[in-house]
């Protein structure tokens, strides 16, 4: 082609295989090459089928397909393309491809001998690979593969399939994140790897996860924001700095794998119904932020293996937990703990389930919930001597087997709401039971006790009733009023 701007209709464009001399070296005599060269400046159009199994690129799983030189490639809407085999973008030149519509799918190799080619962009020279619209399906986006390589996607449109991302040994990975979609298509420990750069742009970064449960490693830097789409889970393990919020439509995210990391300050975090957000971080101790959590999804704080370690709400800012569902803590240190921060309106909200399955949460402040659950695990009076209102709606009854204590200040339990609250815990908090409302069951079977310097007070309508099996109410009979 000559060196100047022109659209060219092809249907099909066969090139004869070739054996390059440094892959014949390499033992690989067997490995056709299909090449289309661009000499700089010029563009191709196709407006229908490229190739489909033969043609422009490889036409046996056995065959690379090789886009060189220093031109652009746009595959429209009214074309749908697939190789078996991988696709090269940028073998030496600077060689673009734009997918404004239609398919593009491709395979992958190993059949030189070097290793999985997938979707390469920027092989040797530098590939740009820009979608705007359309699918694109490929196992493995590898940018900048070698020496030399550097590679660009950038995701702006459409539907990118894939189970991995990753850097070669190139110059350059880079990944833009501008309002296409990433669908995950397959389990994958390192959907984005650590050492792709990756801006999330205006448009955002949306993950599809479909299912599968996929971990981005890179760092997500931008003013955008993020989506997370679809039933399983995805897990940031960086240090992220984007800016521009998260949205959980589906399935979970979760922020860090035991990492080392601070609670995020993003702008805020919506969580749709039925979806779960959460923190499993390893020395989290931020007292200030500003991060919102709004929605009717749950929130979990997991993670925390050290000793010591422990998560405050006040990383979010004042009035900022107004999500609706449900709140576990669920610490791998069983000494760990959530502290619910002595600052005005830095508690967690008063219309969620607190569930505790291990460790503690340490009150420095009043705080309501809608009903108390879990396995395990504490709740503690730790500053200012805090009431803990159980506010459980009529009708609903819940049931929680953590211990209710004095962690470093007198604890006050208040039961509220027409409903029942169970404990079967061992609880030994110190201050006044007062029932103002519904029904508080100490104890199931053979669990579940109070203190026996509790005193037990309430209003009309409030009932104390005894769940266990076994005789259990003496301890408490003599300090029972109202």
């Amino acid at each position: 082609m000559r060196n100047k701007t022109t659209i060219v209709n092809i249907r099909r464009f066969t090139v004869a295989a070739a054996c390059l001399a440094a892959w014949c070296a390499w033992g690989q005599t067997a490995l056709a090459q299909t090449f289309l060269t661009l000499n700089t400046g010029s563009s191709v159009m196709w407006n229908t089928t490229l190739w489909s199994g033969g043609g422009l690129p490889p036409q046996t799983a056995t065959q690379v397909g090789q886009l060189m030189g220093g031109g652009t490639m746009t595959i429209d809407a009214s074309s749908t393309n697939t190789t078996p085999d991988a696709l090269l973008i940028g073998w030496g030149g600077n060689f673009n491809v734009q997918v404004t519509g239609g398919t593009l799918t491709t395979g992958t190799s190993t059949s030189d001998g070097s290793g999985t080619f997938g979707l390469t962009i920027g092989e040797s020279g530098t590939g740009t690979f820009t979608q705007t619209g359309g699918l694109v399906t490929a196992p493995l986006v590898n940018l900048g593969r070698v020496t030399g390589g550097n590679g660009t996607y950038t995701l702006s449109g459409g539907t990118l399939s894939t189970a991995r991302i990753t850097r070669g040994a190139g110059g350059g990975a880079t990944l833009n994140l501008n309002g296409g979609t990433i669908r995950v298509s397959g389990t994958s420990a390192a959907l984005i790897g650590s050492t792709v750069t990756t801006s999330v742009q205006s448009g955002g970064a949306i993950f599809d996860t479909a299912g599968f449960d996929a971990t981005v490693a890179s760092t997500l830097s931008g003013s955008g924001g993020l989506t997370k789409n679809g039933s399983g889970m995805l897990t940031l393990t960086a240090t992220n700095t984007f800016t521009g919020g998260v949205t959980v439509a589906g399935g979970t995210l979760q922020i860090g794998n035991n990492t080392l990391l601070s609670l995020p300050a993003l702008g805020g975090y919506s969580l749709a119904n039925g979806s779960t957000l959460v923190f499993s971080l390893n020395g989290a101790n931020n007292s200030s932020g500003t991060a919102t959590i709004s929605g009717t999804g749950n929130v979990t704080f997991a993670g925390e293996t050290t000793a010591g370690n422990w998560y405050s709400t006040g990383a979010f800012a004042a009035n900022g937990l107004t999500y609706t569902g449900t709140t576990t803590v669920n610490l791998d240190n069983a000494g760990n703990a959530l502290y619910v921060e002595n600052t005005a309106g830095k508690t967690l909200p008063s219309s969620t389930i607190l569930n505790v399955l291990r460790g503690v949460v340490n009150l420095r402040q009043n705080q309501t919930v809608a009903g108390l659950t879990g396995t395990g695990g504490y709740i503690g009076g730790n500053l200012n001597a805090p009431t803990l209102t159980s506010n459980v709606a009529s009708g609903t009854s819940y049931t929680s087997a953590s211990a209710l204590i004095d962690n470093g200040a007198v604890l006050t339990v208040t039961k509220s709401g027409g409903g029942t609250q169970v404990l079967t815990g061992a609880s030994t908090y110190t201050g006044t039971t007062t029932i103002n409302a519904g029904t508080l069951q100490i104890g199931s079977g053979t669990s579940g006790s109070l203190s026996a310097s509790t005193v037990i007070t309430g209003s009309a309508g409030g009932t104390l009733a005894f769940g266990r099996t076994d005789g259990y109410g003496g301890n408490v009979a003599n300090s029972i009023r109202g």
